[in-house]
């Protein structure tokens, strides 16, 4: 996952516009709701997180600064 890389945070970004952010928190939250289940449902689970887009799972409405701020 994102902390084998070290990653906490990735923007999502649509024709060049930031459109999100994709944390490590988002992903915790969507494996706790969406996949909290016992190790027999892996193989469902497997499949339902492949049909998942990032989009369902990011923060929108990210805040930004310009790069001088």
């Amino acid at each position: 996952g994102m902390a084998a890389y070290g990653l906490r945070h990735i923007p999502v970004v649509d024709d060049g516009k930031l459109v999100g952010l994709l944390t490590h928190r988002d992903m915790l939250r969507f494996s706790d709701s969406e996949f909290g289940r016992a190790r027999a449902q892996q193989h469902v689970d497997d499949q339902r997180s492949e049909r998942t887009f990032v989009a369902s799972v990011m923060t929108r409405d990210v805040q930004t600064v310009a790069p001088q701020t």
